[in-house]
């Protein structure tokens, strides 16, 4: 499965290169591989690119869906993982405000 993350862009260094924010004070340089974003745009990042911008709502979306995915997850292994997802949420709402795509290649 692929896993995207949502992020904020907080600086674009080139016309290749942006910074961006992935929650809890975690800043990382990503290649753009969508048109005209700029800093304040909420994207996905998967495997170091930027793959698409999204809405503060379709960020929310996003979250959701992963946090079901790992509920899901626990259900069928038996792992403790949502107590520490919901940290993780946390601290990437603190970071910048909100109003989850894993990569949509496949539909639930």
């Amino acid at each position: 499965m692929c896993w995207a993350v949502p992020a904020k862009v907080v600086a674009i260094d080139s016309d290749v290169i942006a910074e961006v924010d992935l929650g809890g004070g975690t800043i990382k340089k990503v290649a753009i591989g969508v048109d005209n974003v700029k800093p304040g745009d909420y994207v996905m990042v998967h495997a170091g690119v930027i793959i698409e911008k999204l809405s503060k709502e379709g960020v929310i979306e996003n979250l959701k869906f992963i946090a079901e995915e790992i509920q899901r997850t626990e259900e069928i292994m038996g792992v403790g993982l949502s107590l520490r997802f919901h940290k993780f949420v946390f601290n990437l709402s603190s970071s910048f405000p909100l109003s989850g795509s894993p990569c949509r290649l496949r539909e639930r």
